[in-house]
Order: C-alpha cells, then sequence, then structure tokens
C-alpha cells in the first residue's frame, strides 16, 4: 500500500483526479477511511491523504487537515467503545498522559512547519517520510520471515 501511495504521489499529474460532491459518494469514502484508520491501527494517515488527493482534487496540504480529521474522529470513535468494553483499564496511564501531551505539541509544531512550507516541500517531506516507512515495512517484514 505504501508503495502504490508512493507512486501515486510522485505521479499524481498522471493520474486522473475526481471532485466527490454528492452526499452518498462523501459519506462513503468517509466510512471506508474512518474504518481503515481504526482498522489499520496506524490512523491511516498515508491512504488518507492518497485518497482524499484522488477523490477530491485537494492539494497535499487540504488532504492532510481532512485526514487528521478523518483519524480524530474515527479514534475518538475507537476510545469511547474501548471505555464502553472497560479496555482503557488495560492502560498505563503515566504513559498516555506523556504521550498525549507530546502528540499536542508535536502537532502544533507540525502545524507551525506546515504553514511555513510551500505544497512541493509538503509534498517532498510526505514522500520522504513514505519512503522512509515503505524500508521500515520491508525490513520488518523480512525481520519476520527469517525469525
Amino acid at each position: 500500500m505504501l508503495i502504490f501511495i508512493l507512486i501515486y504521489t510522485k505521479n499524481q499529474n498522471h493520474f486522473g483526479k475526481y471532485r466527490l460532491k454528492r452526499f452518498d459518494s462523501i459519506f462513503i469514502v468517509g466510512l471506508l477511511l474512518g474504518a481503515i484508520s481504526v482498522f489499520l491501527g496506524i490512523g491511516g494517515g498515508p491512504l488518507n491523504v492518497a485518497m482524499l488527493m484522488l477523490l477530491f482534487s485537494f492539494t497535499m496540504k487540504e488532504s492532510t487537515i481532512y485526514s487528521i480529521a478523518t483519524i480524530f474522529f474515527a479514534q475518538l470513535s475507537k476510545l469511547v467503545l474501548s471505555g464502553v468494553h472497560g479496555d482503557l483499564f488495560n492502560i498505563d496511564y503515566k504513559v498516555a498522559v506523556v504521550v498525549s501531551v507530546m502528540a499536542i505539541v508535536g502537532g502544533y509544531v507540525g502545524t507551525l512547519i506546515n504553514q511555513k512550507l510551500n505544497e512541493t516541500s509538503v509534498t517532498k517531506a510526505y514522500t520522504m517520510l513514505m519512503t522512509a516507512l515503505s524500508f521500515v515495512s520491508v525490513f520488518n517484514v523480512g525481520q519476520s520471515i527469517l525469525f
């Protein structure tokens, strides 16, 4: 999936662009992206960004905002369900608080950087991150096969 996202990002001008406007289409895309985000357990950010760029003709910067909103609400629903099922009692709250605070600080810093960079720079940074994630994924698969 990461390889496809990387290929799409580098060659997005060669792919058709869509501008979904019908409520039912937007509803289905939101439902699928939210479900995939929670299912993958990693938020699904790279997939969300690529799909939002493709299906709504958003720029990279626009896609990241919508992706964050999708992930936020998808993960919020997961947290609520975990609370209902009693799974929240099995976490280390000290770690959760520190990670949450630092995620907010990181989000703020990332937003400042994003606002200062132009679209091309954001796309280059995204491409570098996807390349690094692809190498890490290949390494992890190799490790699991060998060991």
